[in-house]
């Protein structure tokens, strides 16, 4: 999945069975989703984003 056309986006992920609120900040170079949630930068491999909502 490209996630390029998702950034500076809040949005909720599904995440295997969790679900996570927050805003895209970039692809890394590992082609790695960041998201910017709980006051934390979290990465998320595309595999592992099972559902991607607009809130």
């Amino acid at each position: 999945m490209d996630f390029y056309f998702l950034q500076s986006v809040q949005l909720n992920f599904t995440i295997g069975q969790k679900e996570v609120m927050g805003v895209v900040k970039t692809i890394d170079d590992a082609g790695k989703l960041v998201i910017f949630t709980d006051n934390q930068i979290k990465r998320f491999s595309s595999g592992e984003v099972t559902k991607v909502e607009l809130t």
